[in-house]
């Protein structure tokens, strides 16, 4: 079965399937829907560079599409990650905040590449800008503070500066990866003290 073909079949509430949204198989609910998670677009794409399967280039661009227009807030670069019980009908609502562990920008990284769209590479700064922000300076303070110190959280962000800079070729996004790594590096040497100290 094509992914054409199950889109054709998709249970669609009001008879519509919001755009780049495709039917998450009932995580939650019936009519749970998913977009990004964990960079299904990038995946799509590798799929597509596999087995030259063109309904999976077109899900990928979908996916994209749906990324830098709905969940990427264009003021901040922040993106918004969709909990497992976010349902379609809800989708463009704010009900749904930033995750520092559901960071990524290889989509709309391998979109600029294979579309040449420049919205997808602005989107990718947009998202690397702001998890700079946080990272430079020698700021380790504020990486615990707001990344909290968890794997997930520091690890995604720090795969969003690599792969930014290997995009850009801006050293500012290699620049606060080196301090993710620091960081890392002071908390990894006694994690359970660092845990007792918070």
């Amino acid at each position: 079965e094509t992914l054409r073909d199950q889109r054709e079949t998709m249970p669609r509430e009001n008879g519509m399937l919001h755009y780049g949204d495709y039917y998450h198989g009932g995580y939650g609910n019936e009519l749970t829907r998913g977009d990004l998670e964990y960079d299904t677009g990038h995946g799509c794409f590798l799929l597509y560079a596999r087995s030259g399967q063109r309904d999976y280039y077109d899900f990928a661009v979908a996916c994209n599409q749906h990324f830098i227009d709905i969940d990427l807030n264009h003021e901040n670069g922040e993106q918004r990650f969709h909990g497992y019980g976010a349902r379609a009908e809800t989708h463009e609502l704010v009900t749904t905040g930033l995750e520092w562990g559901h960071v990524f920008v290889d989509c709309a990284a391998d979109a600029y590449y294979l579309t040449g769209d420049e919205r997808s590479l602005e989107a990718v700064r947009l998202i690397a800008d702001r998890v700079a922000s946080i990272a430079e300076g020698n700021s380790h303070e504020r990486i615990r503070n707001i990344f909290a110190g968890a794997e997930r959280q520091l690890g995604w962000p720090l795969m969003v500066l690599c792969r930014a800079y290997k995009v850009t070729g801006e050293a500012k996004y290699l620049a606060a990866a080196r301090e993710i790594v620091d960081y890392i590096k002071i908390y990894a040497r006694d994690p359970l003290a660092a845990y007792r100290e918070g």
